[in-house]
């Protein structure tokens, strides 16, 4: 049995950039958020084994409440009444929402021969929302196949359901209530081998299905911002469903006891259903692929790792369009693609001991070779009286630069 608490504050004060900085796009803006939580758990899990079968049983009874204390003025001007914009964002609220969470489940694993079945069954409820109380059950099984040792296939069903938490209440973006639970189906199928010394291989596919998806807010154009609120370019839309299909394969390889090396590439492909058509994420990036390398002695140890992936989802206007024109989101929703993604990086890590201390000193510096790599593509509005004409001027935004740090941890 576990009993826990957690309490945790927030507290975010922001204004809008001085408006000679940016004259056309950004208004004197202000939010002043605050959120203080509370949470109190019990939780508790039992397990059998009878010979090779197992049986795990859980409860988990949660007690929690959050106080926000929103107050807003958001006006994305000129580039939010393009997207559809067209009111200011003004509002001004509290909200204290309280109450209990919570579930049981049951799981197996069940053993015959070669085969071993894995039911699963969870049952969650949530009564802190102001609309009712809500409960959903959530059905699992697996199975695994081994023909021989070395060799084993998986196979895996899962339906999951996502509430939101009393502490993810959407304030920030103007939104004072939860949504119902989104729901997920999950089918995966995997191979494991381990047929040759110092190497292990494993790979799997996966499918994923979403419904009752929640409203979701983004900055279309550029996300890796510190006020995403404030941006003229955050929207909400709310998809009908959406979906996922991805590969992953992994390959280990162990030199001796000190050197190993590791080899990942992942496919992936999700997209939102939006206005009858299908959209692709904005993380949506096909293609990814990490290689690390390790060498671990007694004290000392080095690490380096290269990071490639296919350019991010990213949102581009047409060039120009006439003035008091809308755009649909699901016009230019994600509609090109970035650069690829390259980074580079290393560690380097010495400790020593000292009676029953140890005092370690740690060296890493991340993307070595200082890579601009393209974050996402703000865009700058000209409009010229004469034509009725509005341009869009792309302003290319990276992320981080070449960052060395160092450091001590002392643990006793």
């Amino acid at each position: 049995c576990i009993r826990d608490s957690t309490t945790s504050d927030r507290e975010k004060n922001q204004f809008a950039p001085e408006e000679e900085e940016e004259p056309d796009q950004n208004a004197a803006t202000f939010l002043d958020y605050f959120q203080d939580h509370q949470k109190y758990q019990l939780r508790s899990d039992v397990s059998y084994q009878f010979g090779p079968q197992l049986m795990e049983f859980g409860v988990q009874l949660e007690y929690a409440d959050s106080d926000y204390d929103v107050v807003a003025f958001i006006d994305r001007e000129d580039l939010g009444e393009i997207l559809g914009i067209e009111e200011p964002l003004d509002f001004a609220f509290q909200r204290h929402p309280d109450g209990w969470s919570g579930g049981a489940y049951w799981s197996a694993e069940l053993v015959f021969g070669r085969f071993i079945f894995q039911p699963g069954l969870r049952w969650d409820f949530q009564d802190y929302d102001p609309l009712g109380s809500t409960d959903h059950i959530s059905p699992r099984l697996g199975l695994k196949f081994s023909p021989v040792p070395a060799l084993t296939f998986r196979a895996d069903y899962g339906r999951f359901h996502q509430p939101q938490g009393i502490h993810e209440m959407q304030v920030t973006d103007g939104v004072g209530q939860f949504f119902p639970p989104q729901r997920s189906d999950h089918l995966i199928a995997g191979i494991e081998w381990l047929g040759l010394p110092d190497w292990e291989v494993r790979a799997e596919v996966y499918q994923k299905k979403y419904r009752h998806t929640r409203l979701r807010f983004e900055n279309i154009f550029n996300p890796f911002v510190i006020l995403p609120e404030l941006e003229p370019d955050r929207l909400g839309f709310q998809p009908t469903k959406a979906r996922a299909f991805g590969a992953d394969l992994e390959v280990r390889r162990s030199f001796g006891d000190n050197v190993s090396t590791v080899m990942r590439y992942s496919y992936m492909d999700a997209e939102d259903r939006l206005d009858n058509q299908w959209i692709p994420r904005r993380w949506s990036q096909q293609h990814t692929v990490n290689a690390i390398a390790s060498w671990q002695g007694e004290s000392m140890s080095f690490a380096a790792a290269l990071t490639w992936h296919s350019g991010w989802r990213s949102s581009v206007p047409p060039a120009s369009i006439p003035e008091d024109t809308t755009l649909p989101v699901s016009a230019i929703l994600n509609n090109a693609t970035l650069n690829d993604y390259i980074s580079f990086a290393i560690s380097f890590s010495k400790t020593w001991r000292l009676g029953r201390t140890d005092l370690t000193f740690f060296a890493d510096v991340t993307n070595v070779f200082d890579r601009d790599n393209q974050a996402g593509v703000d865009f700058d509005l000209e409009e010229d009286e004469e034509t009725g004409v509005v341009t869009f001027t792309p302003d290319t935004e990276t992320l981080i630069p070449l960052i060395p740090s160092v450091g001590f941890v002392l643990a006793f």
